[in-house]
């Protein structure tokens, strides 16, 4: 992973990475400055034009095998609860009405 795939952005920033990208798509007129301010925090639009390709790539890579599986244990444990190892952000609520807000801009 080259240094633009490293892990440099916030939960915070790839949720609204995210989201960004479902909204706009790649007919958005200036789509990588347009979805670098969603972002925010001083990102670029090469930052996020590059870390956007990062994801592309990694999807290759799954996609053709070239990424191992992780091996999970097949207990039939029914009692774990997986969505607490999630962090939500709880701003984000504010977050995707600024985006709502962005998109009808």
């Amino acid at each position: 992973m080259g240094e633009a795939c490293s892990p440099l952005w916030t939960p915070k920033m790839n949720k609204l990475f995210e989201v960004a990208l479902a909204m706009y798509d790649e007919d958005t007129p200036d789509r990588w400055e347009v979805i670098a301010d969603v972002v925010g925090e001083g990102t670029t639009p090469d930052e996020v034009q590059s870390r956007y390709q990062c994801l592309v790539d990694d999807v290759e890579r799954i996609e053709t095998d070239d990424v191992p599986l992780p091996f999970y244990d097949d207990d039939d444990d029914e009692d774990e609860d997986c969505s607490a190892d999630y962090d939500y952000d709880d701003d984000f609520s504010d977050e995707e009405q600024r985006l709502k807000e962005l998109e009808l801009d």
